[in-house]
């Protein structure tokens, strides 16, 4: 799909992205011309965070001041979150088609 403003602020949305911090405007383009839809894009857009999370590895998640302790998210739960929202933004692709005869998701088992 052809990147427009409209797009690539939805894409960022989506991405959880507005500060633009995770994805540069030429990614984002990169994303929206090479699938067919946003929520696509999205999730290739999350699959490539989940792929960002993971090269973090051994980077403090908790750490103590004084008598506060702060903790940040587990690695290993923000990949598995990433995952499960590119899942998600694939099954809402808009141009997604079943059957052309019959208009209808077929699965078969072999």
């Amino acid at each position: 799909m052809t990147p427009t403003e409209t797009t690539r602020i939805k894409l960022r949305l989506l991405l959880n992205d507005k500060d633009k911090k995770s994805f540069t405007d030429d990614e984002i383009d990169m994303l929206l011309n090479e699938e067919d839809c946003v929520y696509c894009a999205a999730s290739q857009g999350w699959i490539l965070k989940a792929t960002m999370y993971e090269n973090s590895v051994g980077e403090i998640t908790e750490y103590k001041t004084g008598e506060e302790s702060y903790t940040s998210a587990n690695i290993k739960d923000l990949v598995i979150v990433a995952h499960k929202n590119a899942d998600r933004y694939k099954s809402m692709c808009v141009n997604q088609c079943g059957s052309i005869i019959l208009g209808l998701d077929t699965e078969v088992s072999i």
